[in-house]
C-alpha cells in the first residue's frame, strides 16, 4: 500500500499483483516497489523464476570417469520448440540368404583360381537417415568336388584358398566337401548411400582330372553406427 500526501486529504494507492506476478518493496526510495514475474514451470524445471529462486533444469549427477564436455551427448530445440535427443542407434542387416552354384563337373585347371562360379553380388543401403555405418562383412563358401584316384584341388573365394587335398587311394573319392568363412571391415557408408559387397568363388591346382562340382557362397553384411 502507498500514500501520497497532497494538502489536508491523503490519496490511497494500493498495487494488486496479477496472476504469476509478485510485488516486492516497500514504496519507500530504499525500497521501491519491484514486479517479479512468478512463470509457471512444468517437469524438468526446478525455481520459481524469482532472483531468489532462478529457473534451471533438473540434471542428473554426471557418473561417468570422463566429462560432460568430452563425452556427453547434445539436447537440441526441433523447429516446433520442443527438445530433442541425438539420433537413436541402429544396427541393420543384409544378407544374400546363400547362393548355390552347380559348377557341372567341370575339369578343374591347373593354375590356382582357375575355375571360377559366378561372381555373387550383394547390394547394401545404409537406411539410417543420419549416421554413418560401418559395413562389417562376412563370406560363407562350401565347395564340393569329385577327385579321382591321385587327383589335387584346391577351393576358395577372392583369391583366398581355403582347402587343398590329394587322394592318395586307388579308387575316386566323390563329392568332397569343404567349408570357410571369412570376417572383414567393408569400409563406411554414409547415410542414405548404397553400395555393392561381392564374392567370387574359386577353384583350382587341379591334376589328374579333378572336377568342380558345385559351390555355396553366402554374403551377409551387418551395419554398426560408426
Amino acid at each position: 500500500m502507498a500514500r501520497c500526501g497532497c494538502g489536508e486529504t491523503g490519496n490511497t494507492t494500493t498495487l494488486v499483483n496479477g496472476p504469476n506476478t509478485v510485488v516486492i518493496g516497500t514504496g519507500s526510495a530504499a525500497s521501491p516497489y519491484m514486479v517479479q514475474a512468478q512463470p509457471v514451470t512444468g517437469p524438468g524445471l526446478l525455481g520459481n523464476g524469482t532472483s531468489g529462486s532462478p529457473l534451471i533444469p533438473n540434471t542428473q549427477t554426471w557418473t561417468f570417469a570422463t566429462t560432460p564436455l568430452a563425452n556427453g551427448s547434445g539436447i537440441y530445440v526441433d523447429s516446433t520448440g520442443e527438445l530433442r535427443g541425438e539420433p537413436g542407434y541402429h544396427s541393420y542387416f543384409s544378407t544374400n540368404g546363400g547362393a548355390t552354384q552347380n559348377l557341372s563337373s567341370a575339369i578343374i585347371l591347373n593354375p590356382a583360381n582357375s575355375n571360377v562360379g559366378t561372381l555373387v553380388t550383394l547390394s547394401v543401403t545404409n537406411t539410417d537417415p543420419c549416421r554413418t555405418m560401418r559395413l562389417i562383412v562376412t563370406k560363407d563358401y562350401t565347395g564340393t568336388i569329385t577327385l579321382p584316384a591321385t587327383a589335387t584341388a584346391a577351393m576358395g573365394f577372392d583369391g583366398i584358398e581355403i582347402a587343398r587335398t590329394t587322394n592318395n587311394g586307388t579308387g575316386t573319392i566323390t563329392n568332397w566337401m569343404a567349408s570357410g568363412s571369412r570376417t572383414s571391415d567393408g569400409g563406411t557408408l554414409a547415410p542414405g548411400a548404397s553400395t555393392n559387397v561381392t564374392m567370387q568363388g574359386q577353384m583350382g591346382r587341379g591334376t589328374a582330372n579333378a572336377l568342380a562340382i558345385s559351390q555355396f557362397l553366402g554374403l551377409h553384411v551387418e551395419l554398426q553406427p560408426v
